[in-house]
C-alpha cells in the first residue's frame, strides 16, 4: 500500500486536481463595509436576484443570514455557472488578474475610489484553473471602442491593463458580462499615439485569457 503524498508532491497533486475539476466554490471574500451583500454578489456574478442570494445563504451554513453579515466579515461564495458567455467578437478591458476571490473583490472596491466602475469576470478552464479577473464594467463591440476605453484609464490601471478578445473553447463562466452597447465607436487615437503607448507597455491584446 502506498504512503499518502505529503509536501511539494501533495501540493502539486492538489493543484492539478484544482485545474482539472471545476470548482464548487469561488472562495471566501470580505464584503466591503460600504457595500451590501447584494452589491458584492452583483460585482461577483454580474447580476443578483433572490436565487443568487439564496445560494449564498446555503454556502454559509454557520451564518444565520449572510444578508445581515457584519462589514468586512468574510463569506463563502458558490460557483454558479452561467450560460451567458461573452459574445464572439466582443472585448473586455482587464485591469488585473488576482490570485483569489478576496483580493479580486478588494481590487474592485478600490476601483470605486479611483472613479472606475469595475466588476469580476470569473471563469475556469483546465489549462489555468479558476481565473479571478478584474474588468471594466462594460463590454465593447469592436476594437476601436475597446482601445479608446483602455487609453482613457487612469495611469495606475493602464499600466497593467489588457484587452481580452477571446476565451479558450470549453471555458466555464461564473460571471455574466453586460451586452455590448450598440453605439458608434469613438475615434481611435492616431496611429503614432497608439504606437507610443504600446512602447510604454500598452494597449495590448490578449488573444486568449491565459495567465
Amino acid at each position: 500500500v502506498g504512503l499518502p503524498l505529503a509536501g511539494p508532491a501533495a501540493e502539486a497533486l492538489t493543484l492539478a486536481d484544482a485545474r482539472t475539476v471545476p470548482p464548487e466554490l469561488l472562495g471566501r471574500a470580505a464584503v466591503p463595509p460600504d457595500w451590501s451583500i447584494a452589491e458584492a454578489a452583483r460585482r461577483i456574478y454580474g447580476h443578483v436576484d433572490g436565487q443568487v442570494l439564496a445560494r449564498v445563504v446555503l454556502a454559509n451554513p454557520g451564518q444565520p443570514d449572510p444578508r445581515r453579515v457584519r462589514p468586512v466579515e468574510p463569506l463563502t461564495f458558490p460557483a454558479l455557472a452561467t450560460e451567458q458567455t461573452p459574445l464572439p467578437g466582443s472585448r473586455l478591458v482587464r485591469v488585473a488578474r488576482e490570485p483569489d476571490l478576496n483580493t479580486a473583490l478588494a481590487a474592485v472596491r478600490d476601483g470605486d475610489d479611483d472613479g472606475l466602475s469595475l466588476r469580476l469576470c470569473l471563469h475556469y478552464h483546465p489549462a489555468y484553473g479558476l481565473a479571478c479577473d478584474v474588468v471594466v464594467d462594460e463590454t465593447y463591440a469592436d476594437a476601436a471602442t475597446a482601445h479608446a476605453a483602455l487609453a482613457a484609464l487612469p495611469p495606475r490601471a493602464f499600466q497593467s491593463a489588457v484587452l481580452l478578445d477571446g476565451f479558450l473553447p470549453g471555458t466555464i463562466f461564473y460571471s455574466t458580462m453586460p451586452l455590448p452597447r450598440q453605439c458608434p465607436a469613438p475615434v481611435c487615437p492616431a496611429g503614432s499615439t497608439i504606437l507610443a503607448r504600446n512602447a510604454e507597455g500598452g494597449p495590448r491584446d490578449a488573444n486568449a485569457c491565459l495567465p
